[in-house]
């Protein structure tokens, strides 16, 4: 059995419409169609975008306050291994023992160089 397939006399024409929306709320045309089409549809979509907005807002607060407690944390963090690695330095050093004081020393300012780095690190990232 087999099939022929028969050309269409007529050309047929179809056309499309696309919209596209940016945001959380519609065109006021379209928001009034939404009310008419169901009372009160309005008032929602609006509920609906400011509680988004809300949200946004919340979560970037988390956000920015979490980094800086990070950042402050970590400040903390390389200040204490900073004064501790200087305090036994200086004990080492003051103590005559020159070859021990070393490993201190070197962690010290490895700390701050590291410490450094990062902060150079971290600025061309945001830029």
């Amino acid at each position: 059995m087999s099939r022929k397939l028969m050309k269409p006399d007529k050309a047929g024409v179809s056309a499309s419409y696309a919209m596209a929306l940016s945001g959380p709320l519609p065109p006021a045309e379209q928001f009034l169609k939404y009310d008419q089409a169901l009372p009160g549809a309005a008032e929602r979509i609006l509920k609906m975008a400011e509680k988004e907005l809300a949200h946004r807002h919340e979560s970037e607060t988390k956000i920015i306050n979490g980094s800086i407690k990070a950042d402050t944390r970590g400040q903390y963090f390389a200040y204490s291994i900073t004064i501790i690695s200087l305090g036994t330095f200086c004990y080492f050093a003051y103590s005559g023992l020159f070859v021990p004081s070393i490993f201190p020393g070197i962690v010290m300012v490895a700390s701050i160089v590291v410490a450094f780095i990062g902060q150079i690190r971290g600025s061309r990232q945001q830029k």
